[in-house]
């Protein structure tokens, strides 16, 4: 070594060497250009590269320390640190200034994993990324250890390119407020020295046993094949970091290629809003949670072990997941299995207040077991209390027309009206051009088939044929409010009318005037009018002669007194 230029040789650092000579790399720009800087200040081995050397020791030093006291406030909680430059192991680098190996970050990821004392996991991430050596290995150890145990990635204050890689498969990504994140890409770097070489006189000669073997040597010029080949291995790492980081933030290839793949990075809220962040936090905040979150697990093994030698609690929480499982089918039970479950309900209930209220009121396992218990009483009681049935939700009726046919009605009020006044005039019809010798048969006819209409529709509404026949107004009020049909009372009044004009007075124009002035009157004058043509018609055909034509109903309190469908 000169002393008055003191050098150090590249040798120490072969493996850093050759991965700047021609390695890939999964780093953003401005962490590739320190570490080179770095490197070249080691080399030069003056005071500048000595001091260079210690303050990134003293740095490493520091992150140990914070790390360190981080870790004694967080039992249960391990704290794992992946710091600066990613490098494969073995780099002298990692021993000297503190970069980290993939290797062995996967190391203690997997020992925290496996560890019973170990309740979650804390990733304190502040890389700009790396060699790509490694950090598959690096990236699959914190998948694993998510899925078994909470993993929270927190980029503090830079994640990114290889250390994002590593950071997107843990289960939950932190962000700081100011933290970067992102750089999704890979690079690949060659330092052609074969002008060097010319310089020097000195010519290298490669002998391979395939063309393809170790393509991209430091003194051959990176074109053709070469740089075909080499750029072939860039983009197939590049695939294997997006499909990584795909799978960890369970989002599609197509996805982080379009939108996150680009080079491009992201800050605080910003990386949150684009997705590759779950939130923005820091590190003191997610240790505070995950310590929370240990204890809460502690008590609740504590609470699990206390409830596995209390047989009081065993024996009313098993009695609770029976009648959970009887009552999850209710109608499947028999009307004795029934009252038993209201039966054990009500002990059940009044066991778990007493035990509750004696001496374990402030127990949180015997205040939920008293919460279920009471849940359970009131769904025994709903079941053992019957529910009126609802009315038919009815869009058409089926009816036989008095000549037989059958046809689907709308069941709205004006449709059903329609047919029902379409069937009583054509009765009227009948009766009225019946020979004198065949009246009666007319009628009886006439009856029997207004009875099987009757009959038709009043099952439709959920009445009997008894009801519907001879029943009294209100029972078709309420069906009929019951299925939606309630018709309007004053175009009923008015249909009605005009029906016993023509059969007292034999003129269908004289009808029609009397209906047009009706209409003009009052509700209750027009009631008096129906009433009155009702009493003209019994005197001139008798009772017994009549068919039996539904007179008009209606739900107010001033209504006809006589029934409309029982004249009895």
């Amino acid at each position: 070594m000169d002393p008055q230029n003191p050098t150090r040789s590249p040798t120490r650092l072969s493996g850093l060497t050759s991965l700047l000579g021609s390695g890939a790399w999964a780093i953003r720009e401005a962490s590739h250009r320190q570490l080179v800087s770095d490197y070249n200040t080691y080399l030069k081995a003056g005071p500048a590269g000595h001091e260079q050397i210690e303050k990134l020791r003293a740095a490493r030093d520091t992150r140990a320390e914070v790390l360190d006291s981080a870790q004694a406030q967080a039992p249960g909680v391990a704290v794992l640190a992946l710091y600066g430059t990613i490098l494969p192991r073995g780099n002298m680098m990692v021993e000297l200034c503190g970069a980290a190996s993939p290797h062995s970050f996967a190391e203690d990821v997997q020992r925290a994993a496996n560890d019973p004392n170990v309740t979650s996991i804390i990733l304190d991430i502040d890389s700009g990324g790396g060699a790509v050596s490694g950090i598959d290995v690096a990236a699959e150890a914190v998948r694993r250890a998510s899925q078994i145990k909470p993993t929270t990635a927190v980029c503090n204050t830079t994640a990114c390119s290889a250390a994002y890689w590593i950071a997107a498969q843990a289960r939950e990504v932190v962000i700081t407020p100011a933290g970067e994140m992102g750089s999704i890409g890979v690079i690949g770097t060659h330092v052609d020295e074969s002008k060097l070489m010319d310089e020097a006189g000195l010519v290298v000669t490669y002998v391979r046993s395939t063309p393809g073997k170790a393509l991209g040597q430091p003194t051959e010029a990176m074109s053709g094949d070469i740089l075909t080949d080499w750029q072939s291995q860039v983009d197939r790492i590049h695939a294997l970091f997006i499909a990584d980081v795909a799978l960890g933030r369970k989002r599609s290839e197509a996805e982080v290629a379009e939108r996150w793949a680009t080079g491009a990075v992201w800050f605080g809220q910003e990386a949150v809003t684009a997705g590759l962040a779950d939130r923005v936090g820091t590190l003191s905040s997610v240790v505070a949670e995950h310590l929370q979150q240990a204890s809460d697990q502690q008590a609740r093994q504590a609470r699990s072990q206390r409830r596995a030698a209390d047989p009081t609690y065993g024996r009313l929480s098993a009695e609770a997941d029976r009648l959970d499982t009887l009552l999850a089918a209710p109608l499947l039970l028999p009307k004795d299995a029934q009252t038993e479950v209201v039966a054990a309900s009500q002990r059940l209930w009044e066991a778990v207040g007493t035990v509750h209220a004696s001496h374990d009121y402030l127990d949180p396992d015997y205040a939920a077991l008293c919460v279920r218990a009471t849940a359970l009483q009131e769904a025994a009681h709903a079941l053992a209390t019957p529910t009126p049935p609802e009315a038919p939700d009815m869009k058409t009726v089926t009816l036989t027309a008095h000549d037989g046919t059958v046809h689907e009605i709308d069941a709205t009020p004006e449709a059903l009206q329609a047919f029902l006044s379409g069937q009583l005039t054509a009765q009227t019809a009948l009766a009225q051009t019946a020979q004198a010798g065949a009246v009666d048969a007319a009628l009886a006819e006439a009856n029997a088939q207004v009875a099987t209409v009757m009959t038709d529709l009043g099952a439709a509404f959920g009445l009997t044929a008894e009801q519907a026949i001879n029943g009294t107004g209100d029972a078709w009020i309420a069906a009929a409010a019951r299925a939606g049909a309630v018709t309007d009372y004053r175009a009923a009044l008015l249909s009605e009318l005009e029906t016993l004009a023509v059969t007292v007075d034999g003129n269908t124009g004289a009808a029609a005037q009397i209906v047009k002035l009706a209409g003009q009157a009052s509700l209750t004058d027009l009631q008096t009018t129906v009433t009155a043509y009702r009493d003209r018609r019994d005197t001139l055909v008798p009772t017994g002669r009549q068919s039996a034509v539904p007179e008009t109903s209606t739900p107010e309190v001033n209504k006809p007194k006589r029934s409309a469908f029982n004249r009895n």
